[in-house]
């Protein structure tokens, strides 16, 4: 684990696995080597502690089409400089999807943390449907919320929107995360880190949405079969909702790419490599390695 110092002061199937891990993954130790180069964050999703609504704001010319804007908060058990790097919508980024989110937290895997609990947060804006006079549910994480609508106005969980505080910036537009197919993928490089770590770098060849921007890194998924030890993992990508995107007219459908990516993967105690699978594709993670190739099917 990271090293830790003290301060004064208070303070569906997939997914499920997905949040406990994120509970419970440590970052690396720190010790007197330094990593030849910054360590990658990796991604896990994480259970918010509270979910606010700040403000709403209609679709022009998409009838019952609502941007609604939430300040979600996560409370972790140290103060490790994590934070949220956004919600990730469990249908995916198709704009009928059913609107159940789960939230993604971005670790840094090696560095020092302060031991108290901290609270951290962030504001995204949802893009859902809701008739006039109807009510729809919304879901972060396990927290599921009543959004009404009556004429111009939303609700939710039967609060009015509290407003934006003073010098807050305005309502964002909507931006999804989303997991990409993959294809194929291969080991390029993997750096020694401090703590029995690796810096990998992978080259991902993935299906997209169409607008979907480039991988930003890899969401990690551990389980007890694992002990936790991150070992399956799908890219992540941001998806604009707004028609933002370039040929936004023909924004359906899906594309692949080729991108590289890095995370941080965490050995086993005295382990000298770790397979791991990236949507499904295996390969071996070993320090030093380039251009490894999967591991064959039927192959452990």
């Amino acid at each position: 684990m990271r090293t830790t110092t003290s301060r004064q002061g208070p303070l569906g199937r997939w997914v499920a696995l997905l949040m406990l891990a994120g509970a419970v993954v440590y970052p690396v130790e720190v010790g007197h080597a330094q990593a030849a180069e910054p360590a990658p964050p990796v991604y896990v999703l994480t259970s918010p502690a509270a979910v606010g609504f700040i403000a709403f704001l209609s679709v022009p010319g998409k009838g019952d089409l609502f941007d609604v804007d939430l300040r979600t908060e996560v409370v972790l058990p140290q103060a490790c400089g994590d934070r949220l790097a956004g919600v990730m919508r469990r249908d995916g980024g198709r704009p009928e999807g059913a609107d159940v989110y789960d939230v993604v937290l971005e670790r840094q895997p090696v560095g020092e943390c302060k031991k108290d609990a901290t609270r951290i947060g962030a504001r995204y804006t949802v893009r859902l449907r809701v008739p006039d006079q109807a009510t729809r549910e919304l879901t972060i994480g396990p927290r599921v919320l009543k959004v009404v609508r009556k004429g111009d106005a939303i609700t939710v969980d039967g609060q009015e929107p509290s407003g934006d505080v003073p010098g807050a910036p305005p309502t964002a537009p909507p931006v999804l995360l989303v997991a990409g197919e993959v294809a194929g993928v291969k080991l390029k490089a993997a750096t020694p880190l401090v703590g029995g770590a690796l810096a990998a770098q992978l080259e991902v060849t993935a299906r997209w949405p169409r607008c979907a921007e480039p991988p930003f890194g890899l969401l990690g998924h551990g389980d007890a079969s694992s002990r936790f030890v991150l070992d399956r993992f799908v890219p992540v990508a941001r998806l604009a909702l707004d028609g933002s995107c370039a040929g936004a007219k023909a924004t359906g459908g899906t594309v692949e790419r080729r991108d590289v990516v890095r995370t941080t993967v965490r050995l086993p105690r005295g382990a000298q490599a770790l397979e791991i699978s990236v949507g499904g594709k295996k390969l071996q993670v070993t320090a030093g390695a380039a251009s490894s190739p999967e591991v064959p099917k039927g192959q452990r």
